[in-house]
């Protein structure tokens, strides 16, 4: 119930209450680009953020960020492309923030290179983190999601897979 006077300031408070107050959201690769300004807006509207992150010095950064503005974050070191290292960093976020509410698969590798010039490792890296990676958190957090009665799950990938981009 929200408490006002007057249409103005009633919509006033709408407009500024925090979205995602109770909520626990999952962020793959929050520590830069697109998924650090994810988890800060995330944090901002009041969830309480799990960065997974393979770079620490990132991750700590968008955690500790969230932290000084005053919201709640855990930085999980992660290497998504690992079902180990999935498992250990859903164990702990939930062990310190709870069930998770939101999934964001953000994190991602670009490569640039031609078929005739990427290496089979380039392109092994890719499938793991872009594909693997992807899968492994989907099956390792949808479980808990609908044991908990639902939730949001975002997966982002580049423009580059809907337009042609040289050397993509």
């Amino acid at each position: 119930m929200i408490s006002c006077h007057g249409k103005e300031e009633c919509l006033y408070k709408l407009k500024s209450m925090k979205k995602l107050i109770h909520k626990t959201a999952i962020i793959t690769g929050a520590g830069k680009g697109i998924g650090r300004s994810i988890a800060l807006r995330f944090a901002e509207e009041g969830a309480k953020v799990a960065i997974w992150e393979k770079d620490q010095n990132a991750g700590r950064q968008t955690a500790d960020e969230i932290k000084n503005n005053g919201g709640t974050a855990l930085f999980v070191p992660c290497e998504i492309s690992y079902a180990e290292a999935v498992t250990e960093a859903l164990t702990e976020t939930v062990q310190v923030l709870g069930n998770p509410t939101h999934l964001v698969n953000n994190a991602g590798i670009a490569h640039v290179g031609t078929a005739t010039s990427t290496t089979e490792e380039d392109f092994d890296q890719i499938i793991e983190v872009n594909t693997k990676g992807l899968f492994i958190c989907l099956n390792k957090v949808i479980p808990l999601l609908v044991e908990n009665g639902g939730g949001v799950i975002l997966n982002l990938a580049s423009i580059a897979s809907r337009l042609g981009i040289a050397e993509r």
